[in-house]
């Protein structure tokens, strides 16, 4: 009997490269599984190959099983089009946000993940605290545009937006 290879990846523990499965191995049963690129915050891309088929693939940060990349891509907003086929995942930016790739019957294909802006969290975390007040006095000093940083909405950065991100910082913005 005969199996179809496995997507891995190859991870050094500090002293050798071990080999490990990456979630099933891959999205379909039978299938082969290909990954073929990784981003800094260890999202793996790659596809599913039989005979002829191809499905795009993809493990959000590591985690999980692998998911239909279209179906995860849309879930964000991404808008793939209900034509267009997802059919090998090429490569990730290094911060996640842009996934490459190609198919036979639509060509070329690039999706742009845009998350979620969280007025006050300058520096991404996912939550509006101290760790914020030192990138946003730099985006004030720099004159640099950053959207989490216009706390008044007014499409600059600049001190009009301390008062309020102190408010944020207080608990009283929200």
């Amino acid at each position: 009997e005969t199996t179809a290879p496995h997507a891995s990846k190859w991870t050094f523990n500090g002293s050798t490269w071990e080999r490990e499965q990456i979630a099933g191995g891959s999205l379909l049963p039978g299938w082969t599984g290909i990954p073929t690129d990784i981003a800094d915050d260890e999202t793996i891309v790659g596809f599913d190959i039989l005979i002829g088929s191809r499905r795009a693939w993809i493990q959000y940060q590591g985690q999980g099983n692998l998911v239909l990349l279209k179906a995860w891509a849309n879930s964000l907003g991404a808008e793939v089009p209900a034509a267009q086929q997802l059919e090998v995942a090429q490569a990730i930016s290094v911060d996640g946000r842009k996934i490459c790739g190609h198919g036979f019957v639509g060509g070329a294909w690039l999706i742009t993940i845009t998350p979620e802006v969280l007025i006050g969290d300058v520096n991404q975390d996912g939550v509006v605290n101290l760790l914020d007040v030192a990138p946003f006095v730099d985006s004030i000093l720099s004159g640099a545009f950053l959207a989490e940083a216009d706390i008044n909405g007014d499409g600059i950065v600049n001190l009009m937006d301390v008062s309020p991100f102190v408010d944020l910082l207080s608990g009283g913005g929200n």
